[in-house]
């Protein structure tokens, strides 16, 4: 700041002496001279690209960031759309600012007020209002830090004028890569939450010990990795097995294999036409799905344009191995279906609702109730459940019976009158004719023309379901009726009984009272 009102200084003192009446020639020159060397050194401030040990940025609506040089990436405090109270540790497209391609600190927000400081010992250092710590990179730094740098490919280093860099956000990527990238094995790329969420998602792109390179949901508790849903395959031969995985600054993306060969993940004919007026970018999506993005430099709308994704059809993916553990691509009880976007999009079966009601992608509950097997068999008989046709849709690893011969029909009572059946699929030809029994929960729900058979799930019956609790089952109004009836009656029968109570009491209290004698009031007027 102090600068700042010196440069102010100079500049009105200068223009004064210039426009001044008794200004001189020699004067006018070194006004010139200083307004010069004053303009030189704000174009040096404004340009600069290393940030100094103990500068510090402040989360505030109006704070400032950290820029590369050529105005590409901007490191900071980035507002939250939801909330203009909280922030994001992060680098995004300084042009773009919408696009976020890394964060910190797992990606929780931090409120109005928090700092990130430049440490010598630490690294980056963010710290809340309070100045208690929130996270630091010292566990990954390889030295001491003499200063930071925001570079144009989008990658944040610091360094040490001894060591070089020591420590940069390429090697600890979030859900976003960009050219000029390269991971090796052990890698982790993990999706975000949701669209609004930076934390830790359900996803992950990972380069595996034996040379492939998979997509793979986790447990969001324990981050364990369940069965892979893409595999690159690169690991056929020992020899050949993939080592790296690299984005180059043209953008175009593959797995070095051990032998210096390439398996192309992005193929050169899918890449920006010219890679200098583009901004590309490779997202690991919260639903899943890899997609490669680019947008040109001078772009006034925003918008980009994908380019290529995998897996084609995330819904109708193998897993492996088999069987995953998992609800799948959506929850438990969810179908997966591909949108004109090839992005997925989940729903719950008819008499079912999300688990979560602001996890879209979640799991759903059944709206029924859920008893067990004792006195089952009755109560399908009174037609608590019904089967529902759910056509093109398949739960392909919930099976665990087979019946065959068997008729559609046949096929179709036989899940609704056991208590273990939760859906049911009738083939006709094939290897996989017959009839396929799916037990609950039900996962890796899918939805896609390509799906054969004739399927049905079961649900119950919500009109022969009576929950005085849960408000949202719904009740005939006939039983309606008559549990009105019975609350009235029972509640006239016990204020009548409470009536006569009342009534036989207070006789019985009349009836035992004492009266008061007169000798006795006379007797105590004379103590008196």
């Amino acid at each position: 700041k102090e600068g700042n009102y010196l440069r102010l200084a100079i500049l009105f003192s200068s223009v004064f002496l210039i426009i001044s009446p008794m200004a001189t020639p020699i004067s006018c020159i070194l006004s010139f001279i200083t307004f010069t060397i004053l303009q030189s050194s704000l174009v040096a401030a404004q340009t600069s690209s290393n940030i100094s040990v103990g500068q510090t940025l402040t989360a505030t609506t109006s704070g400032s960031a950290w820029i590369s040089p050529g105005h590409n990436f901007a490191f900071g405090f980035h507002p939250l759309n939801s909330r203009s109270d909280l922030f994001l540790l992060a680098i995004w497209y300084a042009k773009i600012p919408d696009t976020i391609v890394w964060h910190a600190n797992e990606g929780n927000s931090v409120p109005q007020g928090s700092t990130v400081t430049l440490d010598a010992n630490q690294g980056l250092v963010l710290s809340d209002p309070q100045g208690n710590h929130l996270w630091n990179t010292s566990d990954d730094i390889t030295g001491s830090v003499s200063y930071g740098f925001m570079s144009d490919t989008g990658n944040f280093v610091l360094s040490s004028t001894s060591d070089g860099a020591v420590w940069q956000s390429f090697e600890h990527p979030t859900d976003t890569l960009l050219p000029t990238q390269s991971l090796g094995i052990g890698f982790e790329v993990d999706s975000r939450l949701s669209e609004t969420s930076f934390t830790k998602g359900r996803f992950q792109l990972r380069l595996i010990p034996d040379g492939n390179l998979v997509l793979n949901t986790r447990d969001l508790i324990t981050g364990f990795a369940y069965g892979a849903y893409y595999v690159s395959t690169t690991n056929e031969n020992p020899a050949v097995a993939g080592e790296k995985l690299v984005y180059n600054e043209t953008g175009h993306m593959y797995i070095l294999r051990k032998n210096g060969s390439n398996y192309d993940l992005l193929p050169q004919s899918k890449i920006a036409p010219s890679g200098k007026d583009y901004y590309q970018r490779a997202t690991l999506n919260f639903d899943g799905v890899l997609s490669w993005y680019s947008i040109p430099k001078n772009s006034t709308d925003n918008r980009w344009s994908m380019i290529q994704s995998i897996p084609d059809n995330i819904c109708m993916v193998t897993r492996n191995p088999q069987p995953a553990m998992d609800g799948g691509i959506c929850g438990f009880n969810s179908i997966c279906s591909l949108g004109n976007d090839q992005r997925p999009t989940c729903n719950c079966p008819k008499n079912y609702s999300l688990l979560n009601p602001n996890d879209t992608y979640g799991s759903c509950k059944p709206d029924f109730k859920l008893e067990g097997c004792e006195g089952y068999a009755e109560r399908a008989e009174k037609g608590e459940y019904q089967m529902i046709h759910v056509p093109n849709t398949d739960w392909p690893f919930n099976d665990y019976e087979r019946l065959d011969p068997y008729t559609e029909e046949d096929c179709k009572n036989s899940c609704l009158n056991d208590c273990f059946c939760a859906a049911a699929i009738f083939q006709t030809a094939g290897d996989v004719r017959g009839c396929w029994k799916k037990k609950g929960p039900l996962a890796n729900g899918r939805h896609d023309r390509a799906v054969q058979g004739t399927s049905w799930i079961k649900v119950g019956n919500l009109n022969n379901s009576i929950d005085l609790i849960n408000s949202s089952i719904a009740i005939p109004k006939k039983d309606k009726l008559k549990i009105v009836v019975s609350v009235l009656l029972g509640a006239s029968v016990l204020a009548n009984l409470f009536l006569l109570s009342t009534f036989y009491w207070q006789n019985f209290l009349l009836y035992h009272k004492k009266p008061v004698n007169l000798s006795d009031e006379d007797q105590r007027k004379t103590l008196r």
